[in-house]
């Protein structure tokens, strides 16, 4: 029986979710941004998941064992010229942010199977499909994901989406917004939009204290829009989804 990229993303986000959980104090206000582009227009022009959180960020592009790879591997291509010469210097930040999984449900040893690697190493045969990978890049990316990263190194992050955007779309970049999601340990939830999906600059911490304790307050950010709820969020977890 077929298993759609679709259902694997999903699954991946959903464990992602428990796994970052388990890392996290029950008390910890944590930002974090998870958006699906998969066949929406900025799929295009960036990939199938942006993820954004205090410790990292990361661009992912899943692929079925066995689907057709004809346009992936000119989109591979036309990004591994634009990372030469004076853009170079984001060879080491596309490796850190950018990544390539595949997948095959077809093997008689284990339900999933994957490869997960570099979107520059995407077609490279030196890493074999086995079980396990995706579950390890859950925990890895769990594990990062509650630390927190240099301005310079999200400043890098975002010069490199830019750089993706702008090779891989066709003309203007499509626009897209997203929503910020703060919920609390009995369910309550505060919402605030965000004008650009690759807007990378996460609400600091004091902010998100200071929302939980009141949503009147308002971002530093002015690409955050904050409203108001009757709910008010108690503690935690954040996202950013579209």
């Amino acid at each position: 029986m077929k298993v759609y990229e679709n259902v694997i993303i999903g699954n991946f986000l959903y464990s992602l979710g428990f796994s970052i959980r388990s890392q996290l104090d029950r008390a910890t206000a944590f930002p974090s941004v998870v958006n699906l582009l998969q066949q929406t227009p900025v799929d295009k022009e960036l990939g199938d998941v942006l993820l954004t959180f205090p410790g990292l960020v990361r661009l992912i592009e899943f692929k079925m064992k066995g689907a057709s790879l004809k346009k992936e591997k000119m989109r591979h291509q036309t990004l591994s010229i634009a990372l030469r010469g004076e853009n170079a210097r984001l060879v080491e930040t596309s490796k850190s942010v950018h990544w390539y999984v595949e997948l095959s449900a077809k093997s008689s040893e284990a339900p999933l199977v994957s490869r997960v690697v570099p979107y520059l190493d995407a077609f490279c045969t030196d890493v074999a499909l086995r079980p396990g990978s995706i579950e390890e890049m859950v925990e890895q990316t769990a594990r990062e994901a509650v630390l927190d990263t240099s301005e310079l190194s999200r400043e890098q992050a975002r010069a490199y989406l830019d750089l993706v955007r702008l090779t891989l779309g066709k003309g203007k970049p499509a626009g897209a917004s997203g929503l910020l999601l703060v919920m609390d340990g009995k369910g309550g939830v505060h919402f605030a939009q965000v004008q650009d999906i690759v807007d990378l600059n996460l609400p600091d911490r004091l902010w998100l204290e200071r929302t939980i304790a009141g949503p009147e307050m308002k971002p530093p950010s002015p690409s955050i829009q904050h409203e108001k709820t009757r709910n008010e969020p108690e503690h935690e977890v954040s996202f950013r989804m579209r």
